[in-house]
């Protein structure tokens, strides 16, 4: 029994072992590197740019964006806040501040993404805004746009959230020359990014081959179990 047991889980193990490889994970932004601590207020609008240097980030360095749109004090303001204490890309807002902030990879990356179906994915640990008024993420992929919210089905207005968009929305791209990030949201939103990735999907087969393996377990055992019998 022993014998038949590890060739059928080897069986699964071998199509697991491909979607391992196939999952792959290419981190593009970590924001563990690359300071950015910029602070508007009033009166809007305010902008604010730069362009720094973080090992962490997909081509070795990061274009940030901040803009504040509303703000009726300047002692109301809106931080964008990235550093290696929080690892984290970081925007809060106080009451009656509206801001969007964002960032920039390439042009002329040249990163080969795996050839299988795919997705690019933002982790929000933290977001806070209206349930009926969500904030929103804008990725662009080689010129291409699209826009989701951030939300989850749990707290639709605050909380933490996983973030897929599908690489079909950008044409699936098997080479990364250029990406960038918006987030807006209404009056006071917050919002934290702590990772930027591209993920490839498993190959249908990797499900395929796992269930059949585990399906085999039993009549493999039934079989042997009758040939011991006689």
């Amino acid at each position: 029994m022993k014998k038949l047991l590890i060739s059928a889980l080897g069986l699964g193990a071998i199509v697991l072992a491909g979607g391992q490889a196939n999952a792959a994970i290419i981190v593009l932004d970590n924001f563990n590197e690359g300071i950015t601590d910029s602070d508007l207020g009033g009166p809007a609008p305010q902008s604010f740019t730069e362009t720094v240097p973080a090992a962490g980030a997909v081509g070795g360095s990061r274009a940030v964006m901040h803009d504040v749109t509303l703000s009726d004090s300047p002692n109301r303001q809106s931080n964008l806040f990235i550093n290696d204490d929080i690892d984290s890309f970081s925007l809060s807002n106080e009451s009656n501040v509206n801001a969007t902030a964002g960032a920039s990879y390439g042009p002329g990356l040249g990163l080969e993404l795996p050839p299988t179906p795919g997705q690019f994915r933002f982790d929000v640990p933290f977001f806070d805004a209206p349930a009926d008024q969500p904030a929103e993420i804008t990725l662009t992929v080689n010129g291409i746009t699209a826009t989701l919210p951030i939300s989850n089905q749990v707290t639709p207005g605050g909380g933490s959230a996983t973030i897929f968009f599908d690489a079909a929305l950008f044409g699936n791209p098997t080479t990364l020359d250029s990406a960038s990030f918006t987030v807006s949201g209404p009056v006071s939103f917050d919002v934290e990014i702590d990772q930027f990735d591209y993920e490839a999907i498993p190959e249908p087969m990797t499900i395929l081959g796992t269930g059949l393996a585990l399906t085999l377990l039993p009549g493999l055992k039934k079989a042997h179990n009758k040939k011991k019998a006689n």
